[in-house]
């Protein structure tokens, strides 16, 4: 298989050229611990790390292999993850070619992508890292979600799978997988709920198995065709969850919400950076904020596997709140750069003349 088909959109990403995915491919990483260390990991294998410690848990290394055809078992790894309880901060240390990210003592799952974030920039930059993983949890919020909520995921890929499986086993209502597209090679590096057999296959339906897998009890809906007003009649749903690539398509929901007077969560993604935010009745809707220049410009950009994780997190916490009625996430928008590790939330207002909800005040 060619690899570089796999990674065509992660190329596009300044700072990932094929050196740097050449250097990437050579190292061996070593997760032996528990779920946070094996997300980091999986994180940087997607991301191109082709070589997977022999002291791995085996059933982390049978998933990975299923889900990577170009890893390798090795006995020396350059890349290690191990925990203190003594730091406070996420530490990436450079030494003598070989790579230690230390986890503080409060570290949790969600933690992960900025986890493989810190060490994807020691290996670019050859320096030490070093995050404060508390400012870089956007919304905290409550877990499971409030209530019987009826939730219906527009899209089931970068963003749409993590979101996925944070939200089902949370949930104790029902949720609804849209997406009309199939799976492809070029999907696999960053879509988690999709394996090299999968291929050719619908990925609403291949979302819905893959979860049930895990989760039988979960009510699970797939609607394996693209997106149109009538689901919204046959599935009835409290929010909509927009995990789409597509400006038009989210200009498109967003004036349905509000004809409908329904809530959404939006999140988007590109290179290193993205954005979350919720919509409810009364607040700034998608066309207060992003301007109508930016709709019809958009074109297909980089993407890394750790950026769209962050994101599908980002909007699950945004989904808990919302359903939980926590005011703090109204008319904010949550914007993070997982580069330069900066994450800003940023106050918004309905715009009285917008094209959209103007009409409605």
């Amino acid at each position: 298989m060619d690899s570089t088909k796999w990674y065509e959109r992660q190329l596009r990403v300044p700072g990932i050229d094929r050196a740097f995915m050449q250097k990437l491919s050579s190292m061996c990483i070593e997760a032996d611990g528990g779920d946070i260390e094996e997300l980091t990991a999986d994180l940087l294998i997607r991301t191109g790390v082709h070589r997977l410690s022999r002291q791995s848990r085996l059933t982390f290394m049978h998933s990975m292999i299923d889900s990577n055809p170009f890893l390798e078992i090795s006995n020396e790894p350059e890349i290690f993850i191990t925990r203190s309880n003594r730091e406070d901060n996420a530490r990436v240390f450079v030494e003598d070619g070989s790579i230690r990210l230390v986890i503080p003592h409060d570290a949790i799952v969600d933690d992960a992508p900025v986890l493989a974030a810190l060490i994807l920039k020691a290996i670019r930059t050859e320096k030490e890292q070093e995050a404060d993983l508390e400012t870089t949890r956007l919304v905290e919020s409550s877990f499971p979600f409030n209530g019987n909520s009826r939730i219906m995921v527009i899209g089931a890929g970068g963003l749409g799978c993590p979101a996925l499986t944070s939200i089902v086993p949370a949930l104790s209502g029902n949720i609804a997988i849209v997406d009309h597209d199939t799976v492809s090679v070029t999907n696999l590096h960053r879509q988690t709920l999709y394996r090299t057999g999968d291929i050719g296959k619908r990925k609403a339906d291949v979302a819905k198995e893959r979860l049930k897998e895990s989760y039988p009890d979960a009510r699970i809906e797939s609607f394996a065709r693209p997106f149109k007003e009538d689901l919204i009649d046959a599935f009835s749903p409290d929010i909509l969850l927009l995990a789409v690539d597509s400006m038009a398509t989210r200009k498109e929901i967003n004036s349905i919400c509000l004809d409908r007077g329904l809530s959404f969560v939006d999140t988007a993604v590109n290179d290193f950076h993205g954005y979350g935010l919720a919509h409810v009745a009364g607040t700034a809707c998608y066309e207060c904020i992003v301007d109508e220049s930016a709709m019809h410009s958009e074109t297909r950009n980089g993407i890394l596997a750790l950026t769209s994780y962050y994101g599908g997190l980002l909007m699950a916490r945004l989904t808990s709140a919302l359903l939980n009625r926590e005011a703090h996430i109204r008319n904010r928008v949550f914007a993070f750069n997982l580069d330069d590790f900066s994450f800003d939330v940023f106050e918004v207002t309905r715009y009285k003349n917008c094209k959209a909800c103007g009409r409605l005040q």
